[in-house]
């Protein structure tokens, strides 16, 4: 059982299967969890915290992690690592209140990594980020802002330091009326951009530009009835609320992102996200809340060759 000694976390994963990163990595991490002050206890009243780590003796395996007090106020953290330093952190931080931060730093020990953060105040204010950079510039920026009345912008800026990249935003007003603009350059002036637009009763339009950089070009559109039918390319939306919104923006060499954010309007929703490099390597992550600060955060990491699961 696990006593509030921070170092009893890893303490069973056998030496042989840590490498100098991760064990430094994973003092990184306890500096991060005493920070925020995780302290277990079990009264009876099913206030505690769980922490757990899995290995399988050849240090890959997946770390999974539940926090709660009982009352559903807690701090999940999540930890996988495969013993050479290569790993994905998650972590999901409220008070019950639904004040707090999330916080995830992923590096393989080549400047390969992500970092994820979602910050809401229990009123549906927050900002999300997301940087992924893999230690020669390529990278994606990813970030999500509301106000708590639906109003909000969604950015995203990716780019590879040659000046290829992908840009993604989404802009509602809590009616469910809103643009989503897409712009994708290569610094060439080779690009695409897309757009979808809904009139707030579930009718829209999506609009698309694909441009060359020599005028030639593609128009494509998704069109949603209001009840759920259809699939928009980045964003669905009813005109209540009620929502999906899907996006997979590829590279051409395979390597991409797909997002997906789902809510209902009253702070109610599911996240999904999935990331691949085209050769297996990825990464699944969903964050459910309920708007009210109390949530779930679940992910799965797999690495092409079927080692390695955290959920």
């Amino acid at each position: 059982m696990y006593n509030g000694n921070k170092s009893q976390i890893f303490a069973h994963i056998p030496v042989k299967g840590r490498s100098d990163f991760s064990s430094a990595f994973i003092h990184f991490i306890l500096q991060a969890c005493a920070a925020y002050d995780l302290v277990a206890s079990c009264d009876g009243l099913g206030i505690g915290v769980g922490e757990c780590v899995v290995t399988d003796g050849i240090g890959i395996g997946g770390g999974e992690c539940v926090v709660t007090d009982g009352l559903g106020i807690g701090v999940g953290e999540c930890v996988v690592t495969d013993g050479l330093g290569i790993g994905v952190g998650e972590c999901v931080v409220t008070d019950g209140i639904g004040i707090g931060g999330g916080e995830c730093v992923v590096t393989d020990g080549f400047g390969i990594g992500v970092g994820e953060c979602v910050v809401t105040d229990g009123l549906g204010i927050g900002v999300g980020e997301c940087v992924v950079t893999d230690g020669l510039g390529i990278g994606v920026g990813e970030c999500v802002v509301t106000d708590g009345l639906g109003f909000g912008v969604g950015e995203c800026v990716v780019t590879d330091g040659l000046g290829i990249g992908v840009g993604e935003c989404v802009v509602t007003d809590g009616l469910g009326i809103g643009v989503g603009e897409c712009v994708v350059t290569d610094g060439s002036g080779f690009g695409v951009g897309e757009c979808v637009v809904t009139d707030g009763s579930g009718f829209g339009v999506g609009e698309c530009v694909v441009t060359d950089g020599l005028g030639f070009g593609v128009g494509e559109c998704v069109v949603t009835d209001g009840l759920g039918f259809g699939v928009g390319e980045c964003v669905v939306t009813d005109g209540l609320g009620f929502g999906v919104g899907e996006c997979v923006v590829t590279d051409g060499l395979g390597f991409g992102v797909g997002e997906c954010v789902v809510t209902d309007g009253l702070g109610f929703g599911v996240g999904e996200c999935v990331v691949t490099d085209g050769s297996g390597f990825g990464v699944s992550e969903c964050v459910v809340t309920d708007g009210l600060g109390f949530g779930v955060g679940e992910c799965v990491v797999t690495d092409g060759l079927g080692f390695g699961v955290s959920e």
